[in-house]
């Protein structure tokens, strides 16, 4: 992918070999997974993150796995700021990179060993999603890496996306943060006559790359994200030419840090991606 087009500052925040640091992150994992085979193994828990939610064994081993390699990083030289759901804000040398890592994504699915969950990492030379300048999602159900650098398009697995390779209709919609409550009358009542099909995966990075890949049509999360679940997809879904909503941002000024912001809606183009934000009606 060309990355010539970027300032000096984003061009700073690319001088680290970001997908080499994450495919080892994803070994890590991989390996480390293998000692919790079991729903009973991986359900055990310790404590509570900095995100606020309960935190998991596989969670922690995931989380060790990504500030192994960060750590190595910084000794080599890199310098930048990391925020993850379970660690918090580390410091490693420079606010000018922010590093913003959700080390599974999709932590329910890892917990009861289905199939999608992911580990998310975006590169950011600033503090909003808009700055994000590197997005990188690895599916350890499918086993797909996706991969966006800003200007430069995004791949799956290295095959350049493009979400114009679908129709035009809302034939299938990805929700998360699908808790009974939020599927509210009003908000089916909405779709009716204009989504055919509705599926969730449980992983917000994941279905914004369904839309990226156009095996979805759009997604909306039910509630509010954090930037550690959205980050790298988003820029991997505006690569592909998606759209990405967040609540009534679309400037994608929503920060990066750990509190949640707004619902998030993406769609292979504004019109679909603003349908399902309004739906919403929040």
């Amino acid at each position: 992918m060309e990355t010539g087009a970027l300032s000096e500052t984003n061009q700073l925040a690319l001088t680290t070999d970001w997908t080499s640091s994450c495919r080892r992150m994803v070994e890590t994992i991989k390996r480390e997974f293998v000692k919790y085979p079991t729903y009973a193994d991986r359900k055990v828990g310790s404590g509570q993150g900095a995100g606020g939610d309960f935190t998991l064994i596989v969670d922690e081993v995931a989380e060790d796995a990504v500030f192994a390699e960060l750590e190595a990083l910084s000794k080599s030289g890199a310098d930048f700021y990391a925020i993850s759901e379970e660690r918090g804000e580390v410091d490693f040398g420079s606010k000018a990179v922010k590093v913003v890592v959700d080390p599974i994504d999709g932590s329910l699915n890892a917990k009861r060993v289905a199939q999608s969950w992911s580990l998310s990492v975006a590169v950011a030379a600033g503090e909003t999603m808009a700055d994000v300048v590197y997005g990188y999602v690895y599916d350890f159900g499918a086993n797909e890496e996706w991969i966006a650098i800003k200007g430069g398009g995004a791949t799956v697995d290295g095959r350049r996306l493009d979400p114009s390779e679908a129709g035009n209709e809302l034939e299938v919609v990805g929700l998360e943060s699908t808790k009974p409550i939020f599927l509210t009358p009003e908000l089916l009542g909405r779709f009716d006559g204009k989504v055919q099909r509705i599926r969730s995966i449980g992983s917000i990075a994941l279905t914004l790359c369904q839309v990226a890949a156009a095996r979805y049509d759009g997604m909306l999360s039910l509630r509010p994200c954090r930037s550690i679940d959205a980050a790298a997809a988003q820029l991997i879904a505006r690569e592909a030419g998606a759209t990405v909503i967040f609540g009534d941002d679309a400037e994608l000024i929503a920060p990066l840090n750990l509190a949640p912001y707004k619902p998030v809606a993406a769609g292979r183009d504004e019109t679909r991606a603003q349908f399902l934000i309004d739906a919403l009606g929040a």
